[in-house]
């Protein structure tokens, strides 16, 4: 007799950094991820005497969304049948425009040329956005007939 722990995965085990690597390009492409880590590194080593939250609890926090997010790609990596939708990119996702956005605004004060750059980035990420979604709906509509 064959139990449930004893049958085959449908889905391929995958390594780690392949799965990390796959679902951030897939979901945000390349301009978010380096904008956010940027912003990441900024809201590290920032100190802001009038914030609300310490340093301290700051990087906690930080920590703390990234760690689960790591937590949830190892799930998806090496127990695929477990954590079969992609949940991890819906956490990280405010996170990473949060911290795109602290990159962005800390470029915009650098100079007027900086604003600029700023400001076209904001506009290739909304286009991107909106052709993403483009596509998504109509993936959704072909698959519907």
């Amino acid at each position: 007799m064959q139990g449930a722990a004893q049958a085959p995965s449908r889905y391929p085990v995958q390594p780690f950094w392949r799965v990390a690597y796959e679902r951030t390009r897939d979901f945000f492409d390349t301009v978010y991820p380096i904008l956010a880590a940027g912003g990441l590194a900024l809201m590290w080593r920032e100190r802001v005497p009038e914030a609300t939250v310490s340093t301290a609890a700051r990087r906690w926090l930080l920590v703390g969304w990234l760690g689960a997010y790591v937590l949830l790609l190892a799930g998806r990596a090496k127990a695929p049948d477990v954590f079969l939708h992609g949940h991890e990119t819906l956490l990280v996702t405010p996170l990473v425009c949060l911290a795109a956005g602290v990159a962005l605004s800390r470029l915009a004060r650098h100079s007027r040329a900086a604003w600029w750059t700023a400001a076209a980035l904001v506009a290739f990420l909304a286009v991107q956005g909106a052709l993403g979604q483009w596509r998504a709906i109509a993936e959704q509509l072909g698959n519907a007939r």
